[in-house]
């Protein structure tokens, strides 16, 4: 395997090439648990998951199937100089918030994350009602885009227990002033929807052709009707960074 090891950023594409000897049939089957693989013969390129992980990719031979080789592959997280929603614009400033006396904090730095890093900015968040369904947003982040620009919006979260009918939401919206007043949906994404494991992802969207409206960046639990009671997540490598 050539590279036989290698660190990416996220969402970045890394081309892999596989050797073969000792056989007449070459061909080899390509599998990978770190992003989408594209793969044409010897030859794949992957693109990189929107999560700072450690994965590998594999590629086996067709002829003999239990001769096979793997990539090690260590993906790295947004830069903080690059991501928009780096600590002491987002993060730094929800922990602990308390929307009123009956109810208790609702996010609070975790211990636990997702890369054993305590500064990468992991926070636990709660749906504190007991009602039947709703979502509940707990963080959200404003700014003034660049007319046009187009941003990618992600990061990873789980549910600390498996709730079928929770999922964690993020989202970008357009709002306008100063993030008073709604106006439209940009896009949003779904992570952690009935699991405890780790789900990452993220989605592109398009600032406004025109004028400067603000786009309010927002991340909370959806709770499904039927579902009634406490639930919480854990949010980990949340990012905001422009494409182009």
């Amino acid at each position: 395997m050539s590279p036989s090891s290698a660190r990416i950023d996220v969402g970045e594409e890394l081309s892999i090439s596989a050797s073969l000897m000792g056989l007449d049939d070459t061909a080899v089957t390509w599998s990978s648990d770190c992003g989408i693989l594209q793969p044409t013969g010897t030859l794949a390129v992957l693109t990189a998951r929107w999560a700072p992980t450690e994965c590998t990719v594999t590629a086996t031979s067709v002829a003999e199937p239990t001769v096979s080789g793997s990539a090690q592959i260590v993906i790295e997280p947004v830069l903080a100089s690059a991501n928009l929603l780096a600590p002491g614009t987002f993060d730094a400033s929800i922990a602990p918030f308390t929307p009123d006396d009956d109810n208790p904090d609702y996010v609070e730095w975790s211990p636990e994350d997702a890369r054993g890093a305590t500064t990468s900015g992991a926070a636990r968040i709660t749906h504190p009602f007991a009602g039947d369904g709703g979502t509940f947003v707990v963080m959200d982040y404003c700014f003034v885009p660049e007319p046009g620009a187009v941003y990618r919006l992600g990061g990873q979260a789980r549910l600390t227990e498996s709730r079928s009918g929770a999922q964690v939401l993020v989202s970008a919206r357009v709002f306008s002033h100063d993030c008073v007043l709604f106006e439209s949906y940009l896009g949003h994404g779904t992570f952690a929807s009935g699991s405890t494991e780790w789900d990452a992802g993220a989605f592109t969207f398009s600032a406004p052709a025109s004028g400067a409206e603000p786009i309010r960046i927002t991340v909370g639990i959806n709770k499904l009707e039927g579902v009634a009671s406490e639930v919480s997540a854990l949010v980990d490598d949340l990012f905001l960074v422009r494409v182009n």
